[in-house]
């Protein structure tokens, strides 16, 4: 699809509110985590970050990007100096290919390639 197309979307993706997350085996919650309120994990784990909301619009392209609908958390230690550290490994996961598309002056949303359709 070129850029600049007119689409029909039958739905697009919105960003979920996500809790802070900390490795469980740290002594002490960080000042952050205590004001927030969040996840203290002990093994990897994965936080839905988009999810597919279903609405009808029409828009025009302007973008193709490659978006991720979720984070995975994995824990991994390192010794450095003799002491051990415990650290959490942000990564990306199930990427999505979505276009970028303007509904109205000033607004853009993704929307997942398979939820458009040329007009």
């Amino acid at each position: 699809m070129k850029l600049g197309t007119k689409v029909k979307c039958s739905g697009y993706l919105y960003k979920v509110k996500t809790q802070h997350v900390e490795s469980a085996y740290r002594e002490e919650p960080t000042e952050h985590f205590k004001f927030m309120g969040g996840i203290r994990i002990e093994e990897d784990m994965s936080q839905e970050v988009r999810k597919v909301e279903k609405c009808d619009f029409e828009g025009i392209v302007v973008a193709k990007k490659f978006v991720y609908k979720s984070r995975y958390y994995e824990l991994c230690s390192r010794h450095w100096e003799d002491e051990d550290y415990e650290n959490i490994r942000v990564s990306g996961c199930d990427y999505v290919d979505c276009y970028q598309v303007f509904f109205r002056m000033g607004g853009s949303r993704l929307v997942p390639i398979e939820l458009c359709e040329v007009i």
